[in-house]
């Protein structure tokens, strides 16, 4: 519980994230791949800094997990968020955990059960229902970036559980931000050119995103999914759209309606139930392995 607790401030703070672009850096909404990148540098070197550079796991393996998890991830979502509305991306986004479940079978040999891929279509209606409004319209370049964000971040969580365990994190988070940030950098220099001047305000939000919604954010991430069971810590990605909804209500003066306090208890309880169901399908694995074998009784 403690781990998961850990690493549901990811979401929480990933919850703030269109709010702050949306707000003070509307002025940069041309260079997707320079925001990406500085999500990514400085939180990298900071991490790195503080936490060294020694890391065990094979670097090659980092640089896919880095270019999965943040160079492609970050950029197609702030590009799928300034030309589509936010309740469209989030919707679609929101179909993470049940991308996870998908490519753990391939991969990690964990056949996908009925009740986890229901609770999963629970929670992206939950979004959906939250978030989405009827005069949203899809833009098709939108469209492909978060198809190809979709299918970016999970198969980084699903990769990241087969090859890494017990890791040491700051290193481990370090390495992936440089590697993937160093990417983004290169190609917004080719592709996007110098950025303009920005103004104080965006330099902060800038330093907001890369160290709290990206340094201390990914750290409480990768602690859970190494503590955690993988789809149970992906499902709580649902909770980002919901600290967004909240965000941009109460910034706005708002109140919800009868559908989004529907679509958020949704999400909620799907949250809940995967965690339910998780802990006690290891309780179940625990008393199997606690049962002595029948020869082993005899002697």
């Amino acid at each position: 519980m403690r781990a998961l607790l850990i690493t549901l401030l990811a979401p929480l703070l990933w919850g703030t994230t269109i709010f702050t672009a949306q707000m003070w850096l509307s002025e940069l909404n041309s260079y997707s791949l320079f925001l990406s990148a500085m999500r990514c540098l400085p939180a990298g070197l900071l991490l790195l800094a503080i936490g060294g550079w020694k890391v065990h796991t094979p670097l090659w393996k980092i640089a896919v997990l880095g270019v999965l998890n943040f160079s492609v991830f970050f950029s197609c979502l702030f590009y799928a968020g300034w030309v589509m509305p936010g309740g469209m991306a989030a919707t679609l986004i929101a179909a993470t955990p049940l991308v996870v479940v998908l490519f753990a079978w391939p991969v990690l040999g964990d056949k996908p059960h009925v009740k986890t891929m229901i609770t999963c279509v629970v929670g992206m209606a939950g979004v959906a229902i939250m978030v989405l409004n009827k005069g949203d319209s899809l833009n098709p370049l939108g469209l492909l970036a978060c198809f190809i964000a979709l299918l970016s971040w999970p198969l980084g969580i699903v990769l990241g559980a087969k090859w890494t365990k017990h890791v040491n994190l700051m290193p481990f988070t370090a390495w992936q931000l440089l590697f993937g940030g160093g990417i983004l950098l290169v190609a917004s220099l080719f592709y996007e050119g110098v950025p303009p001047s920005v103004s104080p305000a965006a330099w902060g939000s800038l330093a907001w995103l890369s160290f709290a919604t990206t340094g201390v954010a990914y750290l409480a991430w990768f602690y859970g999914l190494d503590r955690c069971n993988m789809v149970t810590v992906s499902m709580l990605a649902l909770a980002s759209p919901l600290i967004a909804y909240i965000l941009d209500i109460v910034w706005k003066g708002i109140a919800p309606g009868v559908a989004e306090c529907c679509g958020a208890v949704l999400i909620l309880a799907a949250i809940a139930y995967q965690n339910i169901t998780a802990h006690m399908d290891a309780g179940k694995d625990v008393q199997k392995r606690e049962i002595p074998l029948p020869h082993e009784s005899e002697g």
